[in-house]
Order: C-alpha cells, then sequence, then structure tokens
C-alpha cells in the first residue's frame, strides 16, 4: 500500500511524525528491495539464496486454522478451517535470478487430506506440481514433497497451490503445511 502525504491521511491537517517515519521506511524498502536482492544474488555466486518461509505467510482464499503437534517438526502447522475443493494458498516472493529451482513443502499425510495443483504466476509449474497428493491411509508426519520450478523473469511472483480434487480414498480436502523452501536447482 502506499500512502501520500497529499492524501486525506492526515491528524488536524498535519502528517504526523509517525506517519512520516512509515513513509521514509516504506520509500526505503520501495527503493532499495531489488538492490538487496541483488546483493543477495551476488554472495551467493549470482545465485539466489534459498528462500524459507512458514505457511503462515501463505496468502489463502479462506480461513485458516493453526495446529499444533509434537510429532511435526517445529510442531505446527496450517490447514483450512474448513476445507473445500478450490481453495487456495499465495506465497510472494522476489526472485533476482531466472533459473530452475526446486520446490519443497513440509506437512502431513492423512485419510482427510486433498490433492494441489501448483502454478507461478498463473502457469502450472507441471510434473510434480500438478495432483500433488497429500493423502495417506494413517498419518504419516515430516512429508516433504518436491517439484521443479523454472523461472524466466526476474523479479516479484506468485507461488500459488489449489486445492484441486483428492484421493479416492480421501474424506476430504485439507492440506495441512508447516514450511515450504526454494532452493535453486543446483549451486
Amino acid at each position: 500500500m502506499s500512502i501520500d502525504l497529499n492524501s486525506d491521511v492526515r491528524r488536524d491537517g498535519v502528517v504526523s511524525t509517525t506517519m512520516r517515519r512509515l513513509l521514509a521506511a516504506e520509500e526505503w524498502i520501495r527503493t532499495h528491495k531489488a538492490r538487496m536482492h541483488q546483493v543477495d544474488a551476488d554472495l551467493y555466486g549470482g545465485k539466489m539464496p534459498p528462500i524459507f518461509a512458514m505457511a503462515d505467510v501463505f496468502i489463502m482464499s479462506t480461513a485458516m486454522t493453526r495446529g499444533h503437534s509434537t510429532s511435526q517438526d517445529y510442531c505446527l502447522y496450517r490447514t483450512q478451517s474448513v476445507p473445500a475443493n478450490g481453495q487456495y494458498g499465495d506465497l510472494g516472493t522476489y526472485f533476482p535470478v531466472t533459473g530452475t529451482f526446486t520446490v519443497s513443502v513440509l506437512g502431513f499425510t492423512q485419510n482427510i487430506c486433498g490433492k494441489v495443483d501448483w502454478t507461478l504466476d498463473g502457469v502450472s509449474v507441471g510434473g510434480t506440481g500438478v495432483g500433488q497428493d497429500w493423502y495417506s491411509a494413517a498419518t504419516t508426519y515430516n512429508v516433504v514433497k518436491t517439484f521443479s520450478l523454472t523461472v524466466s523473469s526476474i523479479g516479484y511472483h506468485i507461488l500459488r497451490f489449489t486445492v484441486n480434487g483428492k484421493n479416492a480414498g480421501s474424506s476430504n480436502y485439507y492440506i495441512p503445511l508447516t514450511a515450504i523452501w526454494i532452493t535453486p536447482a543446483s549451486y
């Protein structure tokens, strides 16, 4: 969100000190973001540094529930409050380099889990990123599912998972995720 000093965000006709600080911080982030990512890429030999994010960072199309299990790495996971086919989650991230990346998703499988399709900016990632099945007859913790991702332009991209059906043995569409990390396919 961009705030303009000429907008109606004023207190008694004067922009507050707090607002000025927020505006200055926003401007610094906007002008330095690309440069910071380039420095990161330079530190990693021209390759993008790994990205790690907890499932909390996904922007979801539905309400989410945070669950806790000491059997799961990090002792937590996120899943839909009321699961349904077609729900999705978005992860926005900046790619300072192009190339092929490995995406690893940590979650757990269960007899109430669905399948997901992964897209980057609305385009299917293909391969094992399509129809990724989170079903299993018994609960299995710390499952890591991976797929390959090709990024063809430097910049901000949206990685999305969409619930797309379920295994015939599954009774629901839950997708219990803990974390996601993206690494260059080769260093």
